[in-house]
């Protein structure tokens, strides 16, 4: 009983294991695929290539992923719902309660910092956004524009109920979808300077988007013309 107990603590043991070794493998299959794509482009990226970059026999491949077309849209996707998760932590600390009480300026200032920070931690999926969000004659471009698009919407739907936490007119809130794609598309793009040395600080590239942007709520709480207050 003593090594039938011993063996079954063995399996389980290798069976962990065997399990992390194939998840390692799967999470840098990713990466050199997005490797491959953003710095040889999409015609290089073959099973072949990728399997033996990380030293994988080709046939090894497909234990992990059906062909290259799977790869690439479960690595998108991937980026996608971690970009939204990033999101999603950075508005959770940009209240109306901390609008209408705080600094408006160095709230957001925090905010982009945070946003910037996520997208420098990830340079192959920022360039990814960067060079297939407009590209619909390919699935990579095709894919990449469904996640911005899945993305925004996210946004967009976040700062209307914020808007709406502030008593902001109807016209205002007709406004967020355009606001959220300006809040995004610069943000990407001041990473884009960031990653390619054009900019170098990375606070005062946060605070200028905080100045940029905070010209949506300036106009939010001017254009109501009374007193703000946040319902409960």
């Amino acid at each position: 009983m003593g090594n039938e107990m011993v063996n079954q603590v063995g399996e389980r043991q290798n069976l962990g294991v065997r399990a992390q070794r194939k998840e390692e493998n799967r999470h840098r299959l990713i990466q050199t695929a997005l490797e491959v794509l953003i710095k040889q482009g999409l015609a290089e990226l073959t099973t072949a290539n990728v399997s033996s970059r990380i030293g994988l026999a080709q046939p090894t491949f497909y234990a992990y992923f059906e062909n290259i077309e799977h790869l690439l849209t479960t690595a998108i996707t991937e980026r996608g719902k971690a970009m939204r998760a990033a999101m999603r932590k950075v508005l959770s600390r940009v209240t109306p309660d901390a609008v209408v009480q705080g600094n408006l300026i160095e709230a957001r200032a925090l905010a982009y910092r945070e946003s910037l920070n996520t997208l420098l931690a990830d340079p192959l999926g920022t360039e990814l956004v960067l060079r297939y969000r407009r590209d619909p004659t390919t699935l990579v471009g095709r894919e990449v524009g469904a996640v911005w698009a899945e993305t925004r919407a996210e946004f967009a739907s976040a700062l209307h109920k914020f808007a709406r936490k502030l008593r902001a007119p109807a016209k205002v809130l007709k406004q967020t979808p355009f606001f959220a794609e300006i809040m995004m598309a610069e943000t990407f793009a001041v990473a884009e300077a960031l990653l390619d040395g054009r900019l170098t600080n990375l606070d005062e590239a946060a605070r200028g988007l905080a100045v940029l942007n905070a010209n949506w709520l300036s106009f939010l709480l001017e254009d109501t013309k009374f007193k703000v207050r946040v319902e409960q």
